[in-house]
């Protein structure tokens, strides 16, 4: 549903032609790791041939080369993921930070039954998102066989545990 908030691309018309060639050449070849790595530089050394012709503008061939340079680098994995993202090429228009930050507030409320539940994550003034200090009832921690509690370090990697003593309780900040 956010796709209507979307704004129209900024793209000029070269530049949206190029990107979309760019896009079905990924569209074609993503699976054969060899053969795109060759259509890649071809396009590459195309691209420049035309910039040096004055065929396009140089913040085209630069967009284009930037995107080369990146696919480049992707692993197979990756490159299927995107081929059929236009997002990712530029051709579906973006949304500000200011706007993602709403509409992820807005998701994350709309996922939790009750208003109160949908609290752990907030926006600040920054737009930033953060997370509240206790955790979510409703998350799941690993339960610790040597004392049958429950631990959630949250956020995950942050080394903030939480501690609970059954699946209906609270978290709790766990201090060691």
């Amino acid at each position: 549903w956010a796709q209507f908030m979307r704004k129209k691309s900024k793209l000029s018309k070269e530049e949206e032609e190029e990107l979309i060639y760019l896009q079905s050449l990924v569209q074609a070849y993503y699976y054969d790791s060899e053969t795109i790595t060759e259509e890649l530089h071809q396009l590459k050394s195309d691209i420049t041939a035309r910039y040096t012709n004055n065929e396009i503008k140089k913040t085209t061939r630069e967009k284009i080369n930037t995107l080369i340079s990146d696919l480049m680098q992707m692993e197979s994995n990756e490159m299927k993921r995107i081929a059929h993202d236009d997002s990712y090429f530029g051709l579906a228009g973006t949304i500000d930070t200011k706007e993602r930050s709403e509409l992820l507030t807005q998701e994350v409320a709309m996922r939790f039954d009750e208003p109160s539940e949908s609290l752990d994550y907030v926006t600040n003034n920054n737009s930033q998102i953060n997370v509240q200090d206790v955790p979510n009832k409703q998350l799941k921690g690993e339960i610790n066989p040597a004392d049958n509690y429950e631990y959630l370090e949250h956020p995950s990697g942050s080394g903030n545990w939480y501690i609970r003593y059954s699946v209906n309780s609270e978290w709790k900040k766990w201090e060691n």
